[in-house]
């Protein structure tokens, strides 16, 4: 699997144009995820010009709330330049998974007028070669410092520098993921056999002997209820392999939606945490409009932990949002009451999108951020 999981054209054809000489063709679950969603001609992610966040997409998230979150992290990462790296002379900012560039937008309008903005350098890692186009158009059509800042890059090898952050906003969850099920004392995947052009059905087969999928399943055990379901994924550890080496001295922070290993692999946990979106509705069955649904599974922390571990990184921490991005906007708020302008339009849009952010019943919580880093 490449930095970030595109599809093999090969085992995506099937998925979209049909099956040939009429002969069934059988996919892993990963395999078949990546294609509905990355396929370059097809996929869920395929059209740049597609809205899938916000009010008028399929879901929401936490840049779609507004600038609220960018802003934030903009002010915790210039205090980080600061404090941790000494204000020094060459930083970067480098985002995985950027989507429209809006988090780019917002994180570089809220250090715009700080000293941090003359010799910050943000990079935008994006394989597809179509979305990487539309980006750099969008960008190019912003006035300094946004249009002049932001650089589009294929892949994480593109990029090395002394010292910055990494960041990356719900990347993970949509890692393609294998599936398993455990049945009658034994583990077995569950794969997605295409009979026709837009045509699915799921099939249960032995995990082979000679693959990855054997050692992870042993690793989990046995404990666990008749017709337990649940995901793995492998992409975790090469991507990490991909990340690490950007910064000499940095921070890496991996902002998205799951659990810990305990509570991601709960014997009650039954079906898995793998769900699709279409509108603001979520449902469980991954094979019912291929390509124009979301797919995504909650990311198993411990497997980021030990794969960032193993790439040479430190672990700093797991946060949930909520207390991360107050901690984050302790100055804010403290400048809003010494100043009395957070009754001002503006202000009590900010402190309204920082709520829905921050509450623990909205995105406060279901949210967390892993934070890792390399120190010189």
């Amino acid at each position: 699997m490449d930095s970030f999981p595109m599809p093999d054209t090969r085992r995506s054809a099937p998925v979209f144009h049909g099956v040939a000489d009429g002969v069934p063709v059988t996919l892993s679950f990963a395999d078949f995820m990546a294609a509905a969603l990355y396929d370059p001609d097809h996929g869920y992610y395929a059209d740049p010009d597609r809205q899938q966040t916000g009010r008028g997409g399929d879901f929401i998230t936490s840049v779609s709330v507004g600038a609220c979150f960018g802003g934030l992290l903009g002010r915790e990462i210039a205090r980080r330049w600061r404090e941790d790296f000494g204000a020094a002379d060459r930083f970067a900012i480098v985002e995985q998974g950027a989507h429209d560039g809006r988090l780019a937008r917002d994180i570089l309008e809220a250090i715009a007028g700080t000293p941090l903005a003359r010799i910050v350098r943000y990079f935008i890692v994006e394989p597809a070669e179509r979305r990487r186009r539309w980006l750099r158009e969008s960008f190019d059509g912003n006035p300094p410092p946004i249009g002049d800042r932001a650089r589009i890059v294929a892949s994480p090898d593109e990029i090395r520098e002394p010292a910055g952050v990494f960041l990356c906003n719900e990347l993970l969850d949509a890692f393609p993921v294998h599936r398993v099920r455990f049945r009658e004392g034994q583990w077995r995947e569950i794969r997605v056999e295409v009979t026709a052009p837009g045509r699915f059905r799921e099939v249960e087969a032995p995990i082979g002997a000679a693959t990855s999928l054997l050692r992870e399943t042993g690793e989990l055990g046995h404990g666990f209820p008749e017709g337990y379901e649940t995901e793995l994924c492998l992409g975790v550890a090469p991507w990490a392999l991909s990340v690490a080496p950007i910064f000499e001295r940095g921070c890496w922070w991996i902002v998205d939606y799951g659990y810990e290993k305990e509570e991601y692999y709960r014997p009650d946990r039954r079906r898995g945490t793998l769900r699709c979106f279409r509108r603001h509705t979520a449902g469980e069955d991954p094979l019912e409009a291929v390509g124009e649904t979301d797919l995504t599974a909650h990311v198993d922390f411990s497997r980021l932990r030990r794969a960032a571990e193993s790439a040479g990184l430190v672990f700093e921490g797991l946060t949930e949002q909520h207390r991360f991005l107050t901690r984050a906007a302790g100055p804010w708020l403290l400048e809003l009451e010494r100043d009395g302008t957070a009754r001002q339009p503006e202000n009590a849009k900010r402190l309204r999108q920082f709520h829905t952010l921050t509450h623990p019943d909205l995105l406060g919580q279901a949210f967390k951020v892993a934070e890792f880093s390399r120190r010189a």
